[in-house]
């Protein structure tokens, strides 16, 4: 005698062994160049857990950076000092600080 419970079993376990697989497949095929990494949607990706720590010293330039999306709010208190600036590209408008080279 067949049992039906056992074969469906069997049957959910190909059906999601086949689906796990064909995942796998699609991440290991994906490629960001020389990183091989695999691509994130940014929704995937939970405030506060990419860290410096995270980020291989270099592989963020200011190429990478969207204009104006780094504001004072993103930036700390005390974090940029004036030994950290080129001073003579700094020229104050207004009361701000411009860079102009």
């Amino acid at each position: 005698m067949v049992n039906i419970t056992d074969q469906a079993y069997v049957l959910y376990e190909r059906l999601a062994s086949a689906k796990l697989n064909a995942l796998l497949s699609q991440i290991n095929s994906h490629n960001h160049g020389l990183s091989g990494g695999v691509e994130i949607d940014t929704d995937g990706i939970g405030d506060g857990s990419i860290t410096g720590a995270k980020i291989a010293g270099g592989s963020v330039s200011t190429t990478h950076i969207v204009d104006k999306t780094i504001t004072n709010l993103d930036i700390a208190d005390s974090t940029i000092t004036p030994t950290q600036l080129n001073l003579t590209s700094i020229h104050l408008v207004d009361g701000y600080a411009v860079y102009a080279p």
